[in-house]
């Protein structure tokens, strides 16, 4: 009987227990709740916390927060188990230095560096962040912001960031190993090898949603930690954003539903060393499908240095796009942007370039509209191209509009031009039929990516009747002298563009 008793109070203090452990599991609450989040442990017990079930719970944060490297970790760093619900910082600034006393780097393996790895249809807003992280990452696929890594959306969701104010710094280089034959690379590889770096959120795929942003966060890349290889084939890097994409924007007839709306951003970017690919832009590196209102970037400077690749670089040589607001605009509309800043393109020995003082490139069924581009010291400077495209307004218009733009404040300056011969590491003098064209509003109207081109409007525009620019003011901004060994044509004749390179491109005059 004693036995008995003794079972019946094991298997209900069992049961009790057993009850417990299943109201502690992740995703166990159900319906709306608001957390409070009062220090740094409720802030990382959130990843407990997260699931289809947390949708409409909210956490607002009490107090302001401070992590280092010995406390810091991402909440929601895989994308099995995203952050769904919203943040609402209340005001409150989160604080985050990532960097070893000893090293001064910031070392890890981490897909993710930020403070969400993975959000989906999440909603973060009325938050401060200072952000300042040296990272080392032994990642071939990395994503790195001071807010979120990585944010996607199903249908009829989105993601919102809203009243967002972020500081400080993100240096980012990898981090190598050497193998048994000497070979320095990754422990482990992916066919991306891509670097993401944006100041508020690093990759954004479907709806997402930038509104009263603010970025003073400034932003160093290094793809390559050798000259003689790269490791980020691929950089990606931005004020805001590095990349975003919607969900419609395979369909050119949809702009697709990414918006950004009064973004501001301040911090200068710089890439140092070689990627093969890389797209900087003052708010954002690349934008796939959707419109813009009311954009700001004053960073100093944007820059790429010394891309010097001696291997590893295969045919097809290195492809930079730079844009003063935007690196790559495709399927996207901008009504009203302001960039000041200088764009300069410093001792690099081979490559295509795409620079313009709002959108390196602009391209498919895009439009800008009430645009200023104004040089800070020199506006635009480029040193040592294979093949280059620059402009005030963009260095490439295909297939898009502009409209009622100006540039203002410096020129344009090319110097030591020269080809460099990957195959025996050698520079060669450029062709005798290689022609640099400049003009007050366009470059050239051509394919021919043997030309180097500037204008102070836009360097080349390509396309059909829908490739317009229309309405343009330029002041005190002209394309500088012509470089040693090339000859100049001037393809402006009377205020109006000669089109003897193309078919159908609409340009009207200076106004």
């Amino acid at each position: 009987m004693k036995k008995f008793k003794y079972l019946v109070i094991f298997f209900a203090i069992a049961a009790l227990s057993l009850s417990f452990l299943v109201s502690c599991k992740k995703n166990s609450y159900k319906g709306s709740e608001t957390v409070e989040i009062k220090d740094e442990a409720d802030f990382f017990a959130i990843s407990d916390k997260l699931g289809d079930d947390y949708r409409d719970f909210k956490f607002v944060l009490q107090n302001d927060l401070s992590f280092t490297a010995e406390n810091f970790k991402t909440v929601a760093p895989s994308q099995d188990n995203p952050f769904t619900a919203a943040f609402d910082g209340n005001g409150k600034k989160i604080t985050v230095f990532l960097s070893d006393d000893d090293t001064g780097r910031y070392e890890t393996s981490a897909q993710n560096i930020s403070l969400f790895g993975n959000i989906k249809g999440a909603q973060i807003y009325n938050l401060s962040v200072d952000f300042d992280a040296t990272v080392e990452t032994a990642s071939p696929l990395t994503y790195i912001s001071s807010i979120a890594s990585y944010a996607y959306s199903a249908r009829g969701d989105s993601n919102l960031f809203d009243n967002i104010i972020v500081s400080g710094g993100i240096s980012a280089s990898p981090k190598l190993v050497e193998f048994d034959n000497g070979v320095l690379g990754y422990e482990t590889s992916v066919s991306e090898d891509v670097l993401y770096v944006g100041g508020v959120c690093a990759y954004a795929a479907g709806e997402v949603h930038f509104k009263d942003v603010t970025s003073h966060l400034a932003i160093t890349v290094k793809p390559s930690a050798e000259d003689s290889v790269y490791l980020y084939k691929t950089v990606y890097a931005g004020g805001i954003s590095a990349y975003v994409k919607s969900a419609e924007s395979e369909a050119k007839a949809v702009k697709g539903n990414v918006s950004y709306d009064t973004v501001l951003a301040t911090g200068r970017i710089k890439l140092d060393k070689a990627a093969q690919n890389t797209v900087i832009g003052g708010i954002s590196g690349s934008v796939i499908g959707g419109a813009a209102t009311d954009l700001t970037y004053t960073g100093t400077s944007i820059t790429s240095v010394n891309a010097v690749v001696k291997g590893a670089i295969g045919d097809s040589g290195l492809h930079t796009i730079i844009g003063g607001i935007f690196g790559e605009q495709n399927n996207f509309d901008i009504i009203g942007a302001s960039a000041k800043t200088d764009i300069v393109v410093a001792d690099n020995k081979l490559g295509s370039y795409l620079l313009g003082g709002i959108s390196g490139a602009v391209v498919i069924n895009s439009y800008i509209s009430s645009a200023t581009y104004e040089g800070v010291t020199s506006a635009i400077i480029a040193e040592g191209k294979s093949e280059l495209n620059f402009g005030g307004i963009t260095g490439l218009l295909m297939y898009s509009e502009l409209h009622d733009v100006t540039v203002k404040n410096g020129g344009l300056s090319i110097k030591n031009i020269f080809d460099y011969d990957i195959s025996d590491e050698a520079i060669v003098a450029p062709p005798s039929d290689l022609l640099f064209e400049q003009t007050v509003a366009a470059g050239k109207i051509s394919g021919n990516e043997k030309y180097r081109d500037s204008g102070s409007v836009v360097g080349r525009m390509y396309g059909d009747e829908t490739t317009k620019l229309i309405g343009y003011t330029v002041i005190d901004f002209v394309p500088n002298a012509t470089p040693v060994g090339l000859t100049q044509k001037d393809i402006l004749t009377d205020g109006k563009i000669n089109l003897d390179h193309a078919g159908p491109v609409i340009l009207e005059s200076a106004v």
